[in-house]
């Protein structure tokens, strides 16, 4: 969703931009080719491997700024590259094509490999961590809640009992033991439950939705008059709490006006800038069909 991206955050010549999951650097190119030489752009990612390649891929622009950090830590990076302020800010929550094609990283069901799922590699608890060191009660919480997952506690109780063999070590053996758990012939319905679960899995390795409301307050806090803040999301939990986020961040005091004092805490006017979330065409679908559970929402600062 580059150009709905390029529309709702609207780079401008000379500004400045914070792309908080620079990943493989797609978005991060446009914005550059947009904002010139007098421009500049901070590049967050808590991917090491990927932002090193990505810093390779844009070294032609001097103006690009990478640096390796979970975005929840915005307030602490802006610190250190000395930023008061920027003109626009963006979050894509996914995760990258560099991270999910490679099988050694583990976050794909698709090809058998270790079941890492780190983002940040240096972080200690992995997806095997998880799977195989949670109770069975915690690991179905886990997928039924960050998941979504109907089965979850069949699931959980599928792993739990395989686990007591042998320690569950490569994507490969999860997800046969979750297709096994599935109480139908139909594969669509098995392979529901096993993206639900990875996707559970993942969000919890990489505690994903644990600061991300607060995170969305502080990029406003430094959003500048007329700066954009624009988020994709990929699943209803991290849409979930960025509606919410903008729609109480764009609220205004109800007090009525014979009220004296009013205790409300002030908040900072924004316009959300669509009423509802932008979703991807269907030709871009067709060309990449991990794009088909992107949802985008934007707001304005006044």
């Amino acid at each position: 969703m580059v150009r709905e991206v390029l529309h709702y955050l609207n780079p401008c010549p000379g500004n400045r931009y914070v792309d908080c999951t620079v990943g493989a650097g797609g978005h991060a190119l446009e914005i550059l080719k947009i904002i010139g030489s007098s421009g500049s752009l901070l590049g967050i990612d808590c991917d090491s491997e990927t932002l090193t390649l990505t810093s390779r891929r844009l070294q032609p622009w001097p103006n690009f700024i990478p640096f390796h950090a979970n975005f929840f830590e915005l307030s602490r990076i802006l610190s250190e590259v000395g930023w008061t302020g920027f003109d626009g800010i963006m979050f894509d929550l996914g995760f990258s094509s560099l991270q999910v094609d490679d099988p050694e990283r583990g976050f794909s069901f698709t090809r058998d490999g270790p079941l890492d799922m780190r983002m940040d590699r240096k972080s200690n608890r992995s997806a095997a961590d998880l799977v195989n060191d949670l109770s069975e009660k915690e690991l179905g919480t886990v997928i039924k809640k960050l998941g979504e997952e109907p089965l979850a506690r069949r699931l959980a109780r599928a792993v739990a009992r395989e686990r007591k063999r042998s320690r569950i070590q490569t994507t490969g053996e999860l997800k046969s033991i979750l297709e096994g758990s599935v109480p139908t012939g139909n594969p669509i319905r098995k392979q529901l439950a096993v993206r639900r679960t990875f996707m559970a899995l993942r969000i919890a390795v990489n505690r994903e939705l644990d600061d991300l409301r607060e995170v969305l307050q502080t990029g406003v806090k430094y959003l500048r008059p007329g700066g954009r803040m624009v988020v994709l999301s990929y699943h209803s939990l991290e849409d979930r709490i960025v509606k919410h986020a903008f729609r109480d961040l764009s609220g205004r005091c109800t007090c009525p006006s014979w009220v004296p004092e009013c205790r409300c805490e002030p908040r900072t006017l924004l316009k959300i800038l669509a009423s509802k979330p932008i979703i991807p065409e269907e030709g871009e679908i067709r060309g990449n069909p991990r794009a088909r559970s992107a949802k985008l929402r934007a707001i304005e600062r006044l």
